[in-house]
């Protein structure tokens, strides 16, 4: 059922096979106590039950955004439905969070985005498009004035004043694009797409100025996926899922942006875990939050130690750190 689960929850972002729970033992998980991590993270919760939408289609019972509150680990629902809220992505003045929702109050269950306003805890579409097609895998462009997603024909840009949407120009032979990042200077997009024949999913970087594509990691014949980018705050690595084998979520890794110096992270005081995925790099670029048998655990950079933050029967995916 948890394998379901996450595949599911990936259709909803618009992942394709990127997710399969691996049921495996917890590793070791370091413990340090004198350095406590203050902050607050966004992410989606849900399950463990699963429920009927529509035919064949199943997610999560009551799937909506959380924010975890740091060292005390304070937990506060934002959303409620209507229907089933995921992908959540802070935006870099903390003000909203942008996420998609798929609705059980509307003709249409393609996914879509919305905004909450984390003061006033409102929720508005993000846009004006109707129909609109499946939208998520939404990232904020620095100057929190814009959103760039995945949508069915794409990857699109949409100004957050006015809803004006614009489409991105990306190779024809990119195929499955996913999880855009922006990068800290607002000059590149980072995202996974797959370009057959080459392999399984990998890195790429869209420089919007010259509208330039370029690899940052290769996935060679074998290899099963690279996904979930997400640049540091420094602007100098791109952390990332590093799939080896179908059916597993993967490990932690990061790439030097420019490509060079691909490492799998030593999350679990050994072997490379094959169980992890969706790292989001915290503001000070010190730690890294991600998922790990569908709770939420922090990586310190410096100490290389990992801590569990979250430990229930919910379904847990897809965190964002709030600035």
């Amino acid at each position: 059922m948890r394998r379901q689960a996450w595949v599911l929850i990936a259709a909803i972002a618009l992942v394709v096979g990127i997710v399969s729970i691996a049921l495996l033992a917890d590793p070791r998980e370091a413990q340090n106590p004198d350095t406590p991590v203050t902050g607050k993270i966004i992410f989606a919760a849900g399950g463990p039950g699963m429920v009927r939408v529509s035919g064949d289609t199943f997610l999560p019972s009551g799937l909506h955004l959380v924010e975890l509150s740091l060292p005390d680990g304070r937990k506060r629902d934002l959303t409620s439905g209507p229907g089933f809220d995921s992908d959540p992505a802070v935006s870099p003045d903390g003000e909203y969070v942008v996420f998609s929702r798929t609705a059980t109050d509307r003709d249409s269950l393609d996914p879509r985005l919305y905004l909450f306003e984390r003061d006033s805890g409102t929720t508005t579409p993000l846009s004006t498009c109707d129909p609109c097609g499946p939208q998520g895998s939404a990232t904020w462009r620095p100057d929190a004035g814009a959103v760039a997603f995945v949508g069915s024909s794409g990857m699109s840009i949409v100004e957050v004043a006015d809803r004006e949407m614009r489409p991105l120009p990306l190779p024809r032979n990119l195929t499955a694009i996913t999880h855009p990042s922006w990068s800290p200077d607002g000059q590149q997009l980072a995202f996974a797409a797959l370009s057959p024949p080459a392999g399984g999913s990998r890195i790429y970087v869209l420089d919007l100025r010259t509208e330039q594509v370029r690899p940052v990691t290769s996935c060679p014949e074998g290899c099963a996926a690279h996904l979930d980018p997400s640049w540091s705050p420094s602007g100098d690595e791109i952390a990332f899922t590093l799939v080896r084998e179908p059916g597993e979520t993967g490990s932690v890794a990061v790439v030097s942006s420019d490509g060079k110096g691909m490492r799998v992270l030593d999350t679990c005081g050994g072997p490379p875990c094959r169980h992890e995925h969706a790292p989001s790099w915290s503001p000070d670029g010190k730690a890294l939050v991600f998922v790990r048998d569908d709770d939420l655990f922090l990586f310190d950079m410096a100490a290389v130690t990992t801590r569990r933050l979250t430990d229930t029967d919910s379904l847990e995916c897809c965190p964002s750190w709030a600035p």
